[in-house]
């Protein structure tokens, strides 16, 4: 299980490794182009959503249980980022099936 760490004072999501791997990228693409949204998370259990403003300016960190490096799934990232489009915010769809290879190693 990894870690979203978020603003000062830091604000804590626990999330999967495999998850927070392709939010990160999604993340990181947007705020280098300096582009600012919502990032919607919502706990599988009995809590609350909570929301962050992500912008460039505001400290983030990915912290990883294990070893942050696999395949990256093309085809969830772009759903992770129609999500922001369609709704104003990002939020964590499940990862899709992949029917063809479009898995790349990430090095």
């Amino acid at each position: 299980m990894g870690t979203f760490v978020y603003g000062s004072p830091e604000q804590f999501c626990a999330l999967g490794d495999r998850a927070l791997l392709h939010l990160q990228i999604v993340m990181i693409s947007k705020l280098r182009r300096g582009e600012r949204f919502m990032f919607r998370y919502d706990p599988d259990d009995t809590s609350r959503p909570t929301e962050f403003w992500m912008s460039p300016e505001i400290p983030l960190r990915f912290l990883y249980a294990e070893n942050a490096s696999g395949n990256v799934n093309f085809a969830w990232l772009n759903m992770l980022v129609g999500t922001v489009g369609g709704s104003g915010a990002l939020h964590l769809l499940p990862e899709p099936a992949s029917s063809r290879p479009e898995l790349v190693a990430r090095s």
